[in-house]
């Protein structure tokens, strides 16, 4: 992991949110290829949300 930013980013979507800007977006694709990171869209709203994984949420709390 890069830097605290990031890290907090990550934490932000620990439950699941809608992603808010482009940096937040940058972020959850670049972790989304390790697997820490599952990305979807809700229907509704068509907006792009995220959340971490089991494997995410467990890396990134011990980091």
């Amino acid at each position: 992991m890069d830097s605290k930013q990031e890290k907090n980013i990550l934490l932000k979507f620990k439950n699941g949110k809608a992603v808010e800007n482009e940096e937040e977006e940058k972020i959850l694709i670049k972790y989304s290829h390790t697997g820490w990171v599952c990305l979807g869209v809700n229907m509704n709203k068509m907006k792009p949300e995220a959340k971490l994984t089991k494997r995410g949420k467990w890396l990134v709390q011990n980091l």
